[in-house]
């Protein structure tokens, strides 16, 4: 578990922090935009939907690989159970989010919420 602490970057532990309600904010999207243009340093114009994706789905793949979340297998079979008629980016962007909001966080030292992201989150 203290690997984890080392695998995550200080941004991703923010977006767990999120994930978890610590942010709070009125547009879920546009934060998630402002988050993963934060921590990838990108211009918020240029960030699209397949970099937070790709940003959510990093979290979760080292959340997953220390065993914090479900299995790969049981990760994919709930894509069919949500019975949605089509999955979209955002669909599995929520998932994502769902489960990494879920993590335990005891042993996790994931910090407090930045104060510079918290702004950008809440002009």
């Amino acid at each position: 578990m203290n690997n984890l602490n080392e695998k995550l970057s200080y941004g991703e532990k923010q977006l767990i922090l999120y994930s978890k309600g610590h942010y709070k904010t009125k547009n879920k999207d546009n934060a998630l935009r402002i988050i993963t243009s934060w921590n990838y340093h990108i211009p918020l114009e240029s960030t699209e939907q397949y970099h937070i994706y790709d940003y959510i789905l990093k979290v979760f793949i080292c959340l997953q690989e220390e065993g914090y979340t479900l299995s790969p297998h049981e990760f994919l079979k709930s894509f069919f159970t949500i019975r949605r008629p089509v999955i979209t980016f955002n669909t599995m962007i929520e998932i994502l989010l769902i489960e990494i909001s879920l993590v335990e966080v005891k042993e996790l030292n994931l910090g407090e919420i930045d104060k510079q992201l918290f702004e950008l989150l809440n002009p």
